[in-house]
């Protein structure tokens, strides 16, 4: 996944430069998890129930990637397998043992977008993998 986080605020940009002042470059970051929990999460995440018409949903967005004359690479097999392990995850932290269309909208553009290469020449050669996707989930039909 790629996960767009910003800039930081003037407050914590002013902390950065703190830690920098006093020699310190480098900020221990706290353990929350331990390899044990992580697999054991990644396990139960596994077990969030996909839908087939869900599957045929993200399915179909992938294939108009493949397919679609703007883009050059679609996404690949691993694309469409890192996106189905997201949903199931994002699914079990929301609470729910299913995982729903909204799942798909919700992370196919931090999944998708960085593996999409779009073609440089034509009409639309400005166009960006965001602006595209976007247009490729608007347009593919939701199931029921």
């Amino acid at each position: 996944m790629r996960i767009e986080i910003g800039y930081p605020d003037p407050a914590a940009e002013r902390e950065i430069l703190k830690r920098f002042s006093n020699g310190n470059r480098h900020h221990a970051a706290e353990q929350v998890l331990d390899p044990t929990e992580v697999r054991l999460l990644q396990e139960e995440s596994r077990k969030v129930h996909i839908d087939d018409s869900i599957v045929d949903y993200m399915i179909r967005i992938v294939n108009r990637t493949r397919e679609h004359p703007e883009i050059e690479l679609g996404i690949s097999p691993r694309g469409t397998s890192a996106l189905f392990r997201a949903t199931q995850a994002l699914a079990m932290i929301d609470g729910r043992a299913f995982v729903i269309p909204d799942d798909i909208k919700k992370l196919a553009h931090s999944v998708f977008e960085h593996r999409l290469v779009l073609l440089r020449s034509g009409a639309r050669a400005r166009a960006d993998a965001k602006t595209v996707l976007a247009e490729i989930i608007d347009q593919t039909s939701v199931p029921a």
